[in-house]
């Protein structure tokens, strides 16, 4: 199971390298979600749980869950009405905590160094202007 993990790293690694800007600044695309692990990190406000949801044939990314569930306060927020372009990922989420249950835009920006991801997100709302650092959840059992 952990080979597995290492290959889907490496294919990770290569695949963010092809959403960066090629040598004359111009991003390169298509990014392809389906080599990413789904589940990344810890479950907590510093690291928080980040699942890339994928389409049956696990090549179009669906959603994104960022969850916090080992917090004082658990928190999880899907985003959905997704666009990718290179590696940055488009799309809305809603604070359900809020009761007037507002949706904010968002823009999350990916980096792969092995074996961490960084996931630097803009936008409004309580993801806003957040950097989580993660790393592949544990396989044995906590994601």
């Amino acid at each position: 199971m952990r080979k597995k993990g290492i290959v889907l790293l490496l294919v990770l690694g290569v695949l963010l390298l092809v959403g960066c800007d090629n040598e004359a600044g111009n991003t390169i695309e298509p990014f392809d979600f389906s080599g990413l692990a789904s589940e990344w990190g810890e479950g907590t406000s510093k690291a928080p749980y980040i699942s890339f949801l994928l389409d049956a044939d696990s090549s179009k990314l669906e959603g994104i869950d960022i969850s916090m569930p080992n917090d004082d306060d658990p928190k999880t927020y899907t985003v959905d009405d997704l666009s990718t372009k290179g590696n940055t990922i488009t799309g809305t989420y809603i604070d359900f905590e809020d009761p007037e249950n507002p949706e904010y835009d968002i823009t999350l920006t990916l980096s792969y160094s092995a074996p961490k991801l960084t996931v630097k997100i803009t936008g409004k709302g309580p993801l806003a202007n957040k950097t989580y650092i993660v790393e592949p959840a544990s396989e044995d059992g906590d994601a």
